[in-house]
């Protein structure tokens, strides 16, 4: 991959210089050596990485990679936190829209009890009539007997009466 990436570096080089610089570039020693100054940039740039990553470790720091890592995260957990605040908004103006109902429910239901107070005030409370008695069931009648007793102490009579 590093080859095909220096060909098309070195094609797009050619096309911007003038011809003196084009026949320089297509000497092959000065594209030999181009490619292998490109590589050990290349090599230095892995190796000076791999060597900061390796102190980061060592020193317990961030590197490159995991700042990416967190900033990707962050983005992230800033989406959510944003959707969150507009579910949160919009519950909270459920709850209010349900507050102002109750609200007004509750102001009805005080007017209501006005009114059947004032109503109750104004009209006497009639008397409640008793449920009429259930009609006694025809049955034979008893005779009653009328006894005379005698007291002893007064000498008055008391009567009585006995169910049969």
């Amino acid at each position: 991959m590093n080859t095909l990436w220096n060909e098309v570096i070195i094609k797009n080089l050619m096309e911007r210089f003038s011809p003196m610089v084009l026949k320089i570039l297509t000497d092959p020693r000065v594209q030999a050596l181009f490619v292998e100054v490109l590589n050990l940039q290349s090599g230095l740039r892995e190796n000076i990485e791999g060597q900061v990553k390796t102190v980061a470790r060592t020193l317990d720091l961030a590197t490159r990679d995991e700042v990416t890592g967190m900033r990707d995260v962050l983005k992230a957990l800033e989406t959510q936190v944003t959707e969150l605040k507009a579910a949160l908004d919009e519950k909270n103006r459920k709850i209010e829209e349900q507050g102002k109902a109750l609200n007004n429910l509750t102001s009805e239901v005080e007017k209501t009890k006005a009114t059947v107070q004032k109503a109750a005030e104004t009209k006497p409370a009639k008397p409640k009539k008793a449920p009429k008695a259930a009609a006694p069931k025809k049955t034979a009648k008893k005779k009653t007997v009328t006894k005379k007793t005698a007291t002893k102490t007064t000498g008055t009579a008391k009567k009585s009466t006995v169910k049969k």
